[in-house]
């Protein structure tokens, strides 16, 4: 008699972790739903070096269990790998990855992966960072001087026609 009373508690515990019943939290309308992306992440995002990253995502999923991941395939990676550098903020129907200085070795694909037992959805963007912005800063510098120098006159066009034109002792409108 003790074996079969002993036998029943386990059929029930594993009758608990089957899989229907782990998701029973779902009502009937929610079930086989995968979760979905609301705000993607763009196609690509660029940086200078030392920039502060920080990529959202927002899903929706009807399951309360879902599970999301941040990825990324370096240049010279084949395959995506687990984002090492940064932190991941997960809350209820939003992901944020950040990182608080991005540098040429860390762009690549960032991919955001989110599934629950129904299905998956994901998107992903191309980071890329200028490697060397002394560039960048010397031309925004120049622009700047430009901006302080008086404007140029603007010359007369000939040949444009919606301007009006000295011709003679009086003027014509064309």
């Amino acid at each position: 008699f003790t074996n079969e009373k002993e036998e029943q508690p386990d059929q029930i515990s594993q009758q608990g972790l089957s899989a229907g019943d782990s998701w029973s939290s779902a009502t009937s309308l929610d079930r086989f739903i995968p979760p979905t992306i609301t705000q993607s992440l763009l196609s690509t995002y660029r940086y200078r070096s030392g920039n502060r990253v920080q990529l959202q995502v927002e899903y929706f999923s009807p399951s309360v269990q879902c599970h999301c991941t941040w990825q990324v395939q370096h240049i010279n990676d084949s395959v995506p790998q687990p984002v090492q550098y940064g932190s991941i903020v997960n809350t209820n129907y939003s992901s944020t990855l950040t990182i608080d200085s991005i540098t040429p070795e860390l762009q690549g694909l960032y991919i955001f992966h989110v599934e629950n037992v129904y299905g998956h959805a994901r998107t992903q963007t191309d980071i890329i960072v200028n490697k060397d912005d002394t560039d960048d800063e010397q031309q925004d510098y120049l622009e700047y001087q430009e901006a302080l120098e008086e404007p140029p006159i603007k010359k007369k066009h000939t040949d444009d026609e919606s301007h009006l034109h000295l011709q003679g002792p009086y003027h014509k409108r064309i």
